[in-house]
């Protein structure tokens, strides 16, 4: 339950929401600010007192338990989509660079220019045996 103090001090209004809480031990109600009480809820390590002294804290439920590891386990798979994304572009980026290359060395072969040396001769084959014996050439596709 949350409430609404107003404290009128010597130099003016303050407004402070407050929410009551109950001791989990003795069962005493107490009242804390609610910023407080965030602030002890977003950190399940943190411990507070009741006015009776007995320490506790809050506790992660079992719903947020299970939230916080599915969206660890969004977060980890979005990591992973983007990661492959970006490695895919990458590799169609280099596939297509060497389609590129591929395809312009097929074109000088057939104008009659060595790939080797860049002359052109009107015998390339010929010149290829007898000149590039080791030079295999990519077949047409």
């Amino acid at each position: 339950m949350t409430r609404t103090a107003i404290f009128r001090g010597g130099t003016g209004t303050a407004e402070i929401r407050l929410t009551v809480e109950e001791c989990c031990n003795c069962g005493v109600a107490f009242a804390m600010p609610l910023t407080w009480q965030r602030h002890y809820r977003d950190d399940p390590a943190r411990w507070f007192y009741c006015p009776a002294g007995h320490r506790q804290h809050y506790t992660e439920s079992e719903v947020e338990r299970k939230l916080r590891q599915a969206e660890e386990r969004l977060a980890a798979e979005r990591g992973w989509s983007a990661e492959l994304s970006s490695r895919l572009a990458s590799t169609d980026r280099r596939l297509s660079a060497t389609k590129a290359v591929v395809t312009r060395q097929r074109n000088r072969a057939a104008a009659g220019l060595c790939p080797c040396c860049n002359r052109h001769f009107t015998a390339m084959e010929r010149h290829m045996a007898t000149k590039h014996p080791e030079y295999k050439g990519e077949a047409a596709e």
